[in-house]
């Protein structure tokens, strides 16, 4: 006979821990603008997140759900960006900043990749809310 007592013990027991589990990988794993706004500031020697201020590399102020290579006033595109059929979103972004050669084969940006898969979210994250007009403030460098 099929003990109803333990077995729903044992489904409340399954559930908490799956809620657990699911809780802890958000809380734990979410992407942090403020964090992304610090790692980036190895960018901006090529990167300015000023709307219309170019550098070596273009402006990436309003980059969110636009196609790579398409910020006015920027010319310096590699052919490979300029062929390219993405759009930059959480996911193109990740894999961008993970691997730039690798997504987009013949880009002239010589930034080899973002290893840590955190950091690259909070970069990703940084770069939407610069799009949306909510960027954290980013530090100030040490004097």
């Amino acid at each position: 006979m099929i003990d109803r007592n333990a077995m729903l013990t044992s489904y409340l027991l399954i559930m908490a821990t799956l809620t657990l589990l699911v809780w802890s990988e958000s809380t734990w794993g979410a992407a942090d603008p403020a964090r992304g706004a610090t790692i980036f500031q190895s960018c901006t020697a090529c990167h300015s997140t000023t709307r219309g201020v170019h550098m070596t590399g273009p402006s990436l102020a309003n980059i969110w759900q636009r196609k790579p290579g398409t910020v006015p006033d920027f010319s310096r595109y590699s052919d490979g960006m300029l062929r390219t059929h993405l759009v930059w979103n959480e996911d193109t972004l990740d894999r961008w900043l993970s691997n730039p050669e690798a997504l987009i084969p013949g880009t002239s940006m010589t930034f080899s990749g973002l290893r840590d898969s955190q950091a690259r979210q909070d970069v990703v994250a940084y770069l939407k809310t610069v799009s949306e007009g909510k960027a954290p403030a980013r530090p100030r460098a040490a004097a």
